[in-house]
């Protein structure tokens, strides 16, 4: 995957893992997928006895709450129940609940379980025209990994919102200064003042509206910062040069990481303005009565 291809997904993947896996909401950059609003609260499962014409299963499926089903599933996520007399077997407890982010525009996010040697995958399908909500058995392939989806318009982003709250175990969170998170952008803003260029070390062709800096030492530092404020270091997994790394590609990766932070970051350059440098030239009573002036 190139590394420009993959900034939006790991950055997406980044905002995601960084909710402490909530198996009621998936956030990222383009907004909240929240499926409270579709979960039980009293112990039974809404979507309950799912199944396909072939199978010789049933499946239930409860989001965010535990349920129980049979003398097998107890608080459960996910429960495979025969049609015909006998165990049933769980599939899913919320515990391990993980989501994936979409995959290139137009992706959908996927809930996924794990159980023992059992995966449940259960792709999100946002339906924005309908009220029904319905949980489709897809397959299970290869084998004891269950795929499914489910069709829902609070399986779309922004779609359901509930009446959520921050809470120290579920948040949803913006990439910030003081804790990693806030609302709104975050100014970053560096000083280049040691780092300017003169004009007699510029290109003659080059364009003088554009403050003489050292670019590439200024991105550099933003990055750094970057850094500093993110408690994932995904600024390292953006930036880390190769062998073959050059300055010029370096600072590439630099601005690209600039640019994948941008909904969360706004950046800053400062220049010292006035005259850089005064020589006084005179003799010693000159200076004298400068001093005797000012005592």
């Amino acid at each position: 995957m190139h590394l420009l291809v993959a900034i939006p997904f790991l950055l997406n993947l980044f905002l995601a893992t960084s909710n402490g896996e909530n198996p009621c909401r998936y956030a990222d950059s383009a907004g909240v997928i929240d499926l409270t609003s579709l979960g039980h609260t009293d112990g039974t499962p809404a979507f309950a006895d799912t199944t396909t014409s072939a199978s010789a299963w049933k499946y239930s499926f409860n989001p965010c709450k535990p349920f129980t089903e049979g003398t097998t599933c107890k608080d459960v996520a996910v429960c495979q129940v025969p049609f015909t007399s006998g165990e049933s077997f769980i599939l899913a407890k919320h515990d391990s609940a993980v989501w994936i982010p979409p995959i290139g525009f137009g992706g959908s996010a996927t809930l996924t379980y794990t159980y023992q040697t059992k995966h449940v995958k259960i792709s999100m399908q946002c339906t924005k025209d309908t009220e029904v909500n319905v949980l489709e058995i897809i397959s299970e392939s290869p084998q004891e990994t269950y795929n499914m989806k489910l069709s829902s318009k609070c399986a779309c982003f922004d779609g359901c919102k509930s009446k959520y709250r921050a809470s120290s175990q579920s948040k949803h969170r913006k990439i910030s200064i003081n804790d990693g998170f806030s609302r709104g952008k975050k100014e970053l803003i560096v000083s280049a003042g040691d780092l300017r260029i003169s004009d007699a070390e510029r290109p003659k062709h080059g364009t003088k509206s554009i403050p003489g800096v050292d670019w590439e030492s200024v991105v550099r530092m933003i990055t750094e910062l970057i850094r500093k404020n993110m408690k994932t270091d995904l600024a390292s997994l953006i930036t880390k040069p190769f062998l073959t790394t050059k300055p010029v590609e370096q600072a590439v990766f630099n601005c690209a990481l600039m640019d994948a932070t941008k909904p969360y970051y706004s950046y800053g350059v400062t220049l010292l303005c006035g005259i850089p440098e005064v020589t006084l030239r005179g003799s010693q009573g000159d200076f004298q009565q400068i001093i005797d002036s000012i005592n």
